[in-house]
């Protein structure tokens, strides 16, 4: 009876372990997508496109180390898209820019404006650059697609 019940303890104690492990993997994975940023109104074909994507307000929208997902584009016809994959669903906003130097910065004059074309998502801007905030999207699909239209100042 002993060696029945130590059986039985061991099946259920197994038992658990295995349904603890298979909760834990589910709530540890977590649904992800493409993202595709179009970008237009580039204002030529030279040099290439770049996206920066925020998951937070640190670091929006000139700060490239605090992007969560960087990537960059040729140009052709005055427009770009760049495809993020496997990006995790979430709340991110989006900043592009005409990298025509192809240096991955956006360069800038003496008064800190940028000299190269730029862009946000949901069309923010103003005067100090875009926030966070007006800028957020939700990316809470498999496929979701965003436009950002360059301004040149």
């Amino acid at each position: 009876m002993g060696r029945a019940i130590s059986a039985l303890t061991l099946a259920a104690i197994l038992s658990f372990q295995a349904g603890s492990a298979e909760a834990e993997s589910k709530s540890d994975s977590v649904a992800r997508g493409t993202l595709i940023v179009r970008v237009d109104q580039v204002g030529s074909d030279s040099g290439r496109v770049c996206a920066w994507i925020f998951g937070g307000e640190k670091g929006f929208p000139s700060k490239k180390k605090h992007a969560a997902h960087r990537g960059c584009a040729s140009i052709k016809d005055g427009k770009a898209a760049l495809v993020f994959r496997d990006i995790p669903f979430g709340t991110y906003a989006a900043f592009a820019f005409h990298d025509e130097d192809e240096d991955g910065l956006v360069r800038k004059n003496w008064l800190g404006m940028p000299k190269e074309g730029v862009g946000a998502s949901r069309g923010a801007g103003g005067i100090g650059g875009p926030s966070f905030d007006d800028a957020r999207f939700d990316h809470k699909r498999h496929n979701r697609a965003i436009s950002i239209s360059l301004k040149y100042l």
